[in-house]
């Protein structure tokens, strides 16, 4: 039986499905012909932000409305079959090491993951969203010949996003069989891909009976319960957030409102992610409750203060949470408009001047700065002025090296082009350290680099010269 499972999980692997005919084929439709296979715009192998950079022409990659990044159609049509990928990443074969951005690959009866958590190493593929429903997808994944594409199984028109959706074929390919009532919940792909890990691992021991305590219940040392206290505020939490799993040896009180992604036997999934039980939001996890206190205070104050005891906000007046998350917002377009250094939030006179403006206000620290919102707005701004690049029928590239110091310089690309009012324009794309003395054939590869990085045509012409 083994056997016949293999040769035909090669058989499979082999071929095409053809979304008109509904029939498989290998290589072309006898009644369509090949399939159209869209392919990502080259980028060099090592890139930074390569993922972005392959982005085929015609697509964007925006903020979506619920969070996080996505992939919209700009294009009039994208016809219903085609195909595209490869999905680009970094093999991994433990799967323990499975992320979010992974996609299992079968091969010769057993499997091995392509993760694209590292954008400088995978596509913009990593950027397409699962579907939450059946009905709103508009791409399927599945495997042909040992790697994983997204198939568009209906017509894409303009302004609409690209959600792929795990169907009957990827599950197959898995192993798997989805009943009619298989749920997407929080994690879509990713639970799916914790359940094909469960069955490639040895059967679990059976958990010990689990008995019902409050919330707030805490084990003493001696091993005694704390009794019961008044009833528990009641919390506008999300439906099916009551299904997430509690941390065992969880003491602190923020656990009212988070839990990990758990499996039918109610085991954790990945204890590297939390998830907020009032808005959804997935949180890095690792062993303390710095992130759900940081999150609750800002994303959620009011929910906090009636956690911890603190009096509520007198009636009328604004909730705290709308007011620092606008200041905090604020201080990141602060950074990025003025060219701010990132340490400026840090400083003491900052703080200070902060102090007077809201006394109820502490910034953030840097690092959480550098990994949200200005992170986000990195992203956002690099991929509207690659937008901005790939349209633009003339242009001409500029290097200005500059020195920073007797031993650094500095090598500024900047974009140069006529607006539709023929008023002149430019963008800089960016700067990087160069050696001190950099030759012409550096600067010129380095030009090449940084225009095929940021996807202009060869078009134009550019000028290297000294600051100033």
């Amino acid at each position: 039986m083994q056997v016949s499972e293999d040769a035909c999980a090669q058989l499979e692997d082999e071929l095409l499905f053809c979304e008109d005919c509904r029939l498989y084929f290998r290589d072309t439709c006898p009644q369509h012909g090949v399939p159209t296979f869209i392919a990502d715009s080259p980028v060099p192998a090592r890139a930074p932000s390569r993922a972005l950079l392959s982005l085929p022409q015609g697509l964007l990659v925006k903020e979506r409305p619920q969070g996080g990044l996505g992939v919209w159609s700009a294009l009039p049509a994208l016809p219903r079959g085609c195909i595209f990928g490869p999905y680009q990443g970094e093999v991994v074969l433990e799967h323990g090491e499975c992320t979010l951005f992974s996609w299992a690959v079968r091969e010769n009866g057993s499997y091995f993951y392509i993760d694209a958590s590292d954008d400088s190493k995978s596509s913009w593929m990593r950027y397409v969203a699962c579907a939450s429903t059946e009905e709103e997808h508009n791409l399927t994944v599945f495997q042909y010949r040992g790697r994983i594409y997204y198939r568009a199984c209906q017509a894409i028109g303009a302004g609409a996003e690209l959600l792929v959706w795990i169907g009957e074929e990827y599950a197959r390919t898995l192993g798997l069989q989805l009943g009619a009532h298989f749920k997407y919940e929080f994690g879509e792909k990713e639970l799916l891909l914790k359940m094909f890990q469960d069955l490639q691992a040895k059967p679990p021991e059976p958990a010990p009976t689990a008995t019902p305590y409050l919330c707030g219940d805490l084990a003493s040392p001696g091993g005694h319960l704390r009794k019961a206290g008044p009833p528990a505020p009641a919390f506008p939490l999300l439906e099916g957030t009551q299904n997430l799993v509690g941390l065992g040896r969880a003491q602190s009180r923020y656990w009212t409102f988070f839990g990990f992604q758990g499996d039918a036997y109610g085991r954790i999934l990945d204890k590297t992610k939390i998830i907020c039980k009032l808005c959804g939001v997935r949180l890095s996890y690792s062993g303390n409750t710095t992130n759900l206190r940081q999150h609750l205070i800002y994303k959620h104050r009011q929910e906090y203060n009636q956690l911890v005891g603190a009096p509520d906000p007198p009636k009328g007046a604004l909730p705290p949470a709308a007011p620092l998350a606008r200041t905090t917002r604020a201080v990141a377009d602060f950074l990025v408009w003025d060219l701010m250094p990132l340490e400026v939030v840090e400083g003491e006179g900052f703080g200070q001047m902060l102090n007077a403006l809201d006394p109820g206000y502490k910034p953030p620290a840097a690092a959480f700065l550098a990994h949200t919102l200005l992170r986000e707005r990195h992203l956002q701004g690099q991929a509207k002025v690659m937008a901005l690049a790939r349209g633009l029928p003339h242009c001409a590239l500029s290097l200005d090296l500059w020195p920073h110091s007797p031993s650094l310089s500095y090598l500024t690309l900047t974009l140069h082009y006529v607006d539709d009012t023929f008023e002149a324009c430019a963008r800089v794309l960016g700067s990087r350290p160069v050696p001190e003395e950099p030759t012409p054939e550096s600067l010129a590869e380095a030009l090449g680099w940084a225009a095929e990085e940021w996807g202009v045509r060869e078009s134009g012409t550019y000028a290297v010269g000294p600051h100033g």
